[in-house]
């Protein structure tokens, strides 16, 4: 299958980088820089930023890139070159870049995007946790110290699998949960009720499949030509809301679930095993057989386009306060949101947003005196997200907390209005009219609301065991979307699952599982904070 093809060639691309920079070292040369001078020499930082909205237009980027420089100049003497991927260009594009050793400076990265822990471990960036003799800090909390105080309470879960940090989160929320984002005109049409498919008595929150069944066959009944009832690709099946944590293959452990079943409290799972994966499984199959899925699901590469083209009614979604917001920005329907898992500090707090700073730059201290400006100083950050006042918005008000809020001039051809999230620190944007005007301190409360999984901050470290885990990673790859997609029969899916299981028998799996377990049970006595009720 081409989905399954494109995991394989994923970690073939790490395989690649791994042989490329073995022997390399992860860390560029340093100059360290006086943060109370600008410096004599200019420095062009080339930046390529993942979008999951529209590309702004070149010349549009070129006439904000030439106002960030004008700024730039005075503040830390650098220039600023933008390159825009979409979402889905940017990992191809990426690997390819990475993988040919291709100079430049900031990129995009995270949990789930160029694998952020595997990729840095490997070489790719620069690492921010040496110390500067200067100010006996590291370069992190030393060139990005207004960062460093967002991030602070969640930097232990930025570490890479080698101990190291690599990576600077957006601030934003580090909380997250899951639950259903939906097309609130055709809920509202139909009268339907979307609380309704809440499943709210344990943390098998999984179940909420089952619970928005019987809705999505009314949305296929009325709407059989232009409404897939509901859309998934590899991360929006059910098996997304088992609220899994990372492991290696499917050796993993379940985040909340112990909370639960004392089974599965700081124990490592081979997860395929579970009653709830399987569960799972017989949710994603019976939908397929009720129609509910498009028949190409598991070959198709064009779910954001599908949403966007009002194809879809309802999908499972991460989602966080002011959601709908960044939805109608991005596909320009009236969304409505439902949360479903709990609000959760996880391994994605902190990867799963974030710049990193290439191992080929030229002065990786610029790019991060860069990076700290961006994220603190209100006009340069909005300046990039926004664009020109009077050319790419206006200024309609100013709210009681003295947000500015602003309405988009789309014919300007720039914004980057709804994915600030993949950029910078969304506490210092200014709000559209769509959006709530306390954002800011509401995703604040949202973190502050955030349940500890027993795994925070677990980064284990495998190293002596590489080639095993690699193996195990490809097989994951190959196997994955067939079981979880819900294409297979019930009999390929166990035979899939035999297949895959003596294949990670035969590449040490029991030698993992048992170093995982070793590692995670030392991790859990040493964090009882993980545990707390």
């Amino acid at each position: 299958m081409k989905t399954t093809k494109r995991l394989i060639l994923a970690v073939l691309c790490i395989s690649l980088i791994a042989s490329m920079f073995a022997g390399c070292g992860s860390r560029a040369s340093y100059v360290e820089e006086d943060l109370g001078a600008v410096p004599k020499d200019t420095y062009e930082i080339n930046w390529v930023l993942y979008t999951a909205a529209e590309v702004p237009d070149a010349k549009a980027v070129e006439r904000i890139e030439a106002k960030v420089n004008e700024y730039l100049k005075d503040k830390i003497n650098a220039t600023v070159n933008m390159t825009y991927f979409n979402a889905g260009q940017y990992a191809e594009k990426m690997n390819a870049k990475i993988s040919a050793n291709e100079y430049y400076d900031i990129c995009f990265a995270a949990s789930w995007m160029l694998s952020y822990k595997a990729t840095a471990k490997l070489g790719a960036w620069v690492g921010l946790d040496d110390v500067v003799e200067s100010t006996g800090k590291s370069r992190f909390e030393t060139y990005m110290p207004g960062i460093y105080k967002e991030v602070s309470s969640i930097y232990e879960n930025l570490r890479a699998d080698d101990g190291n940090v690599y990576g600077v989160p957006v601030p934003k929320e580090f909380a997250e949960n899951r639950g259903w984002a939906y097309r609130k005109d055709i809920a509202d049409e139909m009268g339907l009720n979307p609380e309704s498919w809440v499943h709210n008595s344990d943390y098998s929150r999984y179940k909420s499949f089952k619970l928005i069944k019987n809705d999505l066959l009314k949305v296929k009944a009325q709407y059989p030509e232009f409404v897939n009832p509901i859309d998934w690709d590899g991360q929006r099946t059910p098996t997304q809301f088992l609220g899994n944590a990372g492991g290696v293959a499917y050796l993993s452990m379940f985040e909340h679930l112990w909370r639960d079943n004392e089974d599965y409290k700081g124990k490592i799972v081979d997860m395929v095993t579970t009653p709830e994966y399987q569960e799972c499984l017989e949710i994603a199959r019976d939908f397929v057989s009720s129609g509910l899925i498009k028949g190409d699901v598991a070959t198709a590469t064009d779910f954001d386009d599908r949403v966007k083209a009002g194809k879809t009614f309802a999908y499972a979604e991460f989602l966080k306060p002011g959601k709908t917001a960044e939805l109608k920005s991005t596909y320009k329907y009236d969304f409505g949101q439902i949360d479903v898992t709990p609000i959760s500090l996880g391994a994605t707090a902190g990867p799963g947003s974030m710049m990193t700073i290439s191992r080929n730059s030229k002065n990786p201290v610029r790019c991060m005196r860069f990076l700290e400006l961006f994220n603190t100083d209100e006009y340069l950050h909005n300046l990039i997200i926004f664009g020109e006042e009077g050319t790419d918005y206006k200024v309609v008000g100013k709210a009681d907390n003295g947000v500015k809020v602003v309405d988009v001039i789309k014919k300007g051809g720039y914004t980057n209005s709804g994915n600030q999230w993949a950029m910078g620190n969304v506490f210092i944007d200014y709000v559209t009219t769509t959006e709530d005007p306390e954002k800011g301190s509401k995703l604040k409360e949202y973190n502050a609301k955030g349940i500890p999984a027993q795994n925070l901050g677990f980064s284990p470290d495998l190293e002596s065991l590489k080639t095993y885990t690699d193996a195990l990673k490809q097989i994951q790859g190959e196997y994955k979307l067939q079981l979880e997609l819900g294409t297979t029969s019930k009999a390929q899916s166990e035979k899939l699952i035999a297949e895959m299981q003596e294949r990670m028998e035969q590449n040490k799996k029991q030698e993992v599982w048992d170093e995982l377990q070793k590692q995670f049970t030392e991790f859990c006595d040493a964090n009882p904070q993980n545990f707390a009720e």
